[in-house]
């Protein structure tokens, strides 16, 4: 297994936060550059203030903390994934428990960049034989093929639900952040 640590550490380099980048951000600074990306890439579609300041705080140092996690996502491909859920194009998931205590239907839709692929892979190269046999391209390949069809994997959600026939992106999160937190995150910002 210590092949496959060596790997996923070479790849997934969490991000470093600096703690006076934060402290000079400012949502106020920004406010009307978010606005009109939004209303530019996604027209039809309503924006929680939580929402709006992770991307602000995305734009101004390059990456959002979510519960203590920094992580960085590329505005691009974070818009992208925005246009695909407004037009309809990008799979999606309920997730019961958070509908449930929060009274609406809310969906979420996994957008993680290319490390997220291999720690998902290697949490399923843990849990299978694959981490006992010698490393090679084939089965590696197979054992890649295999884990893209098992649940729980890790990696960055975007929040949504729809209400009154309109989209509403409620905040960017992380599995890991957990469920409570999230529920607790939605209602703030109803």
């Amino acid at each position: 297994m210590k092949e496959f640590e060596t790997i996923i550490k070479s790849i997934n380099i969490t991000p470093l936060r600096d703690e006076s980048l934060e402290h000079s951000w400012s949502y106020e600074s920004n406010v009307a550059e978010v606005n009109q990306m939004l209303s530019y890439n996604c027209p039809d579609s309503i924006f929680s203030e939580m929402f709006k300041v992770q991307l602000s705080q995305l734009l101004y140092q390059r990456y959002v903390v979510i519960e203590n996690e920094p992580i960085s996502v590329p505005i691009s491909s974070l818009l992208q994934t925005l246009r695909c859920v407004e037009k309809g194009t990008k799979a999606r998931g309920k997730l019961n428990s958070i509908s449930d205590k929060v009274g609406f239907e809310v969906q979420h839709v996994h957008f993680g960049e290319s490390s997220f692929i291999t720690e998902n892979w290697l949490n399923h190269a843990r849990k299978t034989k694959l981490g006992k046999q010698p490393l090679n391209i084939d089965s590696m390949y197979e054992s890649l093929i295999e884990s893209r069809s098992k649940p729980k994997k890790t990696g960055e959600w975007l929040v949504y639900s729809f209400q009154h026939g309109v989209i509403k992106f409620w905040c960017l999160w992380l599995h890991e952040a957990g469920d409570d937190k999230l529920v607790e995150t939605i209602r703030q910002h109803i």
